[in-house]
């Protein structure tokens, strides 16, 4: 008798708990456009769009250099643009969504390559 009732309780919990997770899964997004081309050489590209209105296209050369670019719509319903470069000084990106460098930074920048720091002479 103990046995049905906590199968019962157990049973009756289950039945309540709440599967929206399961039941409200957001539609899958298409891809509509892949293309990728690597050529012996060692460069390559890639581009991809899909149904939500990403697109992105990258390529690389020979040397390892890279760049591209990817657009977006963010959840307030603005368009982000951005291109990027990756090599020899690293990765650069620029787009209306990446926010400027403060002046301060920029001018403290300049202070520190203007006035490189010294080691100090020890008298004996």
């Amino acid at each position: 008798m103990n046995a049905l009732l906590v199968f019962t309780v157990l049973f009756a919990g289950a039945c309540m708990a709440d599967v929206s997770h399961v039941v409200n899964q957001k539609p899958v997004i298409e891809i509509l456009k892949y293309n990728q081309d690597a050529r012996p050489e060692g460069d390559w590209n890639l581009d991809f769009e899909t149904q939500n209105g990403i697109v992105t296209k990258m390529e690389s050369d020979a040397a390892g250099e890279m760049r591209g670019e990817y657009h977006y719509i963010d959840p307030e319903g603005k368009p982000v643009d951005v291109t990027w470069v990756a090599g020899r000084n690293g990765f650069v990106a620029q787009g209306s969504s990446i926010p400027a460098v403060p002046d301060t930074v920029v001018r403290a920048l300049k202070y520190i390559e203007e006035h490189p720091y010294k080691e100090p002479v020890s008298k004996p």
